[in-house]
């Protein structure tokens, strides 16, 4: 079984219009429920009741299925950008989320998909899974000049914060193009205000769009699209850490020597 953790009362306005990630009552598995880092947990009633638990398909593995909630989110946000064939797409940060960002706005057809990091182990990662990536190393090249060298001055249609950093919301202003559209997906853990340009967003049309969570109807959408064979995920499958070893994957990813740590409660680490 999946299951979409954010689990929307049913009653309020925003979840009666679908927007069950909204609620104004939301209680999500790990926060208001206790669950994830266990060997066991139980199943709230209401994830029952409010249909956000999905039997995963025979030929998902359980290691595919856990990666189907972040993939979903990632789908909640790109539903509000209108990625179509011919668009310029920049995503900051070249983690799993940037990567897969990435590798959804190929599927709709972006013209080019660019990728602003600065760490190459992480750049050689986010290439070895898609080639076709246009890399921007923001500490080597100047953005906005590559930027425009690599859309004939057009500029980015979709510019997408995937990673929690002020600046680059900053960064993803200044490259947007005229009617472009900017993703925050990237919360801010800290301070949140001073880097949004309203004169950007009132003389070039731009829109900016929030993104939080996802829907049960995302998550069953995801893992449809896994069985499928949409998102080839080995690249993230590849290295799994027992439960017991949950201290060693959070050092491999501080490290960045892995993109995903993916935990299994009794297999041992690959």
């Amino acid at each position: 079984m999946q299951i979409a953790p954010a689990l929307g009362c049913g009653a309020c306005v925003c979840c009666k219009k679908g927007y069950t990630n909204l609620c104004d009552n939301l209680k999500t598995i790990g926060f208001d429920f206790d669950g994830t880092f266990a060997e066991y947990m139980l199943i709230p009633a209401l994830a029952f009741e409010r249909g956000h638990v999905t039997r995963v398909p025979e030929s998902v593995s359980s290691v595919e299925a856990v990666l189907a909630e972040p993939i979903a989110c990632i789908v909640n946000a790109q539903e509000h950008l209108n990625i179509g064939p011919g668009d310029y797409v920049v995503v900051f940060g070249s983690g799993f989320i940037g990567t897969m960002h990435a590798q959804l706005a190929f599927r709709k057809g972006a013209a080019k998909v660019f990728m602003v990091e600065i760490n190459e182990h992480r750049i050689a990662m986010a290439r070895s899974v898609l080639p076709d990536l246009v890399i921007v190393n923001s500490q080597k090249e100047n953005l906005v000049d590559a930027i425009r060298a690599g859309t004939d001055g057009h500029g980015a249609d979709v510019a997408i914060t995937a990673c929690s950093v002020g600046s680059a919301q900053v960064d993803a202003m200044n490259i947007i193009a005229k009617r472009g559209r900017v993703s925050l997906f990237g919360g801010l853990p800290t301070e949140s205000t001073g880097f949004i340009d309203s004169n950007i967003i009132h003389y070039k049309e731009v829109s900016v769009h929030g993104a939080h969570a996802s829907t049960a109807r995302q998550n069953r959408e995801v893992l449809a699209m896994i069985a499928a064979g949409d998102f080839p995920l080995a690249a993230y499958t590849k290295t799994t850490f027992p439960l017991t070893d949950i201290v060693k994957a959070f050092e491999a990813l501080n490290q960045e020597s892995i993109a995903k740590a993916v935990l299994t409660p009794n297999s041992s680490a690959n």
